[in-house]
């Protein structure tokens, strides 16, 4: 009776992973992730800017940007594996964490993802609260004693810590966990809350690029994607040289 009733309820092993055809195989692993990708992007944009819309502190948009970062990431991590970042896209790329082939289509959606999310932003906001906010750009260097090379240098910091969390919390196997959607939030919230002065905590060429398009403002815009692309190469190469497991390191494997 016992094996009667276990055989009763066994789950079957879906079988369809192997038999699927091609269209179908260029949707999930083509199509979908970068779907993903654009959607979680064009959300945490505007979640992002409007939570410095009206507060006067950089706590409530490093709170607000950090949670949809966690949310993008705990609802679409499994179809494309929530990087919401060009530079989390290179330093993954470069980590060998992802297909080569990807990672354009990956950059496209996310920018794409940022152009609606600063869109968004512009329909919902009254024109004197946008223009006080400039569109929602990130524009640390405003301050007269800061220059372009301080914001940038932050960002490569920055981000650089964002990309090794994410290396070492969801691509490296030796190190993953199950709460890296909150450990990557959280780094990002602590990107924002260290660097925001400097350079308005960017850490993400998407989250700059987006508003200084549809606000047509791009002061120092160059700093949005040198900092966090170099930010994200930094922390590809000390994961393949120093720190990842040795199935993933490029020397003395």
């Amino acid at each position: 009776m016992a094996a009667a009733t276990d055989s009763k309820f066994q789950i079957e092993e879906p079988t369809r992973r192997g038999t699927r055809s091609t269209s179908v195989k260029i949707f999930e692993d083509y199509i979908q992730p970068c779907v993903a990708e654009f959607l979680a992007v064009t959300m945490f944009v505007f979640v992002s800017v409007m939570s410095g819309a009206y507060s006067q502190g950089v706590t409530v948009t490093a709170l607000g940007t950090g949670f949809a970062i966690l949310i993008g990431i705990a609802s679409f991590g499994a179809i494309s594996g929530g990087h919401l970042n060009p530079a989390v896209t290179l330093g993954v790329l470069l980590a060998g964490g992802m297909k080569p082939i990807l990672a354009p289509f990956y950059v496209l959606a996310q920018l794409l993802g940022g152009v609606i999310g600063a869109a968004s932003v512009r329909v919902v906001l009254p024109a004197d609260v946008y223009d006080a906010i400039k569109g929602g750009i990130t524009l640390g260097t405003d301050h007269d004693e800061l220059e372009s090379w301080m914001a940038m240098y932050a960002e490569i910091l920055m981000t650089s810590m964002l990309v090794m969390t994410v290396l070492f919390t969801a691509v490296d196997a030796r190190c993953k966990v199950p709460w890296a959607a909150a450990a990557i939030g959280l780094a990002v919230a602590a990107g924002i809350v260290g660097g925001g002065y400097v350079s308005g905590g960017s850490l993400n060429p998407a989250r700059s690029f987006g508003p200084a398009l549809i606000s047509g403002i791009w002061t120092d815009h160059w700093v949005y994607w040198v900092g966090p692309l170099l930010g994200g190469a930094l922390a590809a190469l000390i994961f393949r040289v120093f720190l990842g497991s040795p199935e993933q390191r490029i020397i003395l494997k």
